[in-house]
């Protein structure tokens, strides 16, 4: 789906192997850039990165995710799960309003360049390291439904440029939770390994779905997994 994986990984950190929110982040981060450097290495050999793109968007993100692990340290965890579902609901609301998904293939991309194209990577990749460093996800649940929508990518190419955008973000994230010491290797090096092997499966998957199809599946993961975390949270609250 080119969201690398943190939107499941999270959940499975939290409430599978117990995790507290800080250092279900934290690893999430490893597993995430791992498995999104795997799938973008493939994907680009097939055509499917916008190498020019992802670079920027994740180079703009850098700062912000430094910036994002430190707020991190400070919010609860049920604010930060609940922060989380938010996101994720508004990201899977856009993939369903948001218009059909585009059919050209990578030969017909659109126009990257421009003064109005680097405002909006500049404004988008910072606001994405900021999220990536605070929720411990690598933003490609969020860089999907800007490439897809907001930029005029076809599905399978906006999956691709995500998977890139997701290991930098990913990668700059952990580096600022290291410093914090809450990255747990035992649990996240057995779950790159798992993730590493479901890309191959995943790839081979997505190839096969239609644009549309695969903007409307990616939508119902996302609904999914917030429906699941709103129940952890919501309910023991009540």
């Amino acid at each position: 789906m080119g969201a690398g994986g943190s939107i499941l990984a999270i959940p499975a950190l939290v409430y599978a192997a117990g995790l507290s929110a800080h250092e279900a982040a934290s690893t999430a981060l490893m597993v995430v850039g791992g498995a999104a450097l795997f799938g973008a290495v493939t994907r680009h050999r097939a055509g499917w990165v916008d190498a020019r793109t992802g670079l920027a968007l994740g180079g703009f993100g850098l700062p912000g995710a430094f910036a994002g692990a430190w707020l991190n340290q400070a919010a609860g965890e049920r604010t930060i799960l609940l922060i989380l579902a938010g996101v994720m609901a508004a990201a899977a609301a856009s993939m369903f309003i948001g218009g059909f998904a585009r059919t050209d293939g990578p030969d017909r991309r659109p126009d990257v360049s421009g003064p109005a194209w680097w405002i909006k990577i500049a404004a988008s990749g910072a606001g994405l390291g900021v999220l990536t460093g605070f929720l411990g996800v690598g933003g490609g649940f969020l860089v999907v439904p800007l490439l897809a929508l907001a930029l005029g990518f076809p599905m399978r190419l906006a999956v691709g440029t995500s998977l890139l955008v997701v290991f930098i973000n990913s990668t700059a994230g952990l580096a600022a939770h290291i410093g914090l010491g809450e990255v747990n290797l035992g649990v996240g090096l057995p779950l790159l390994a798992g993730a590493l092997l479901g890309s191959l499966a995943g790839g081979a998957l997505g190839s096969r779905l239609g644009n549309l199809r695969y903007q409307h599946a990616f939508g119902a993961l996302l609904i999914g997994v917030t429906a699941f975390i709103l129940y952890e949270n919501l309910g023991s609250l009540a």
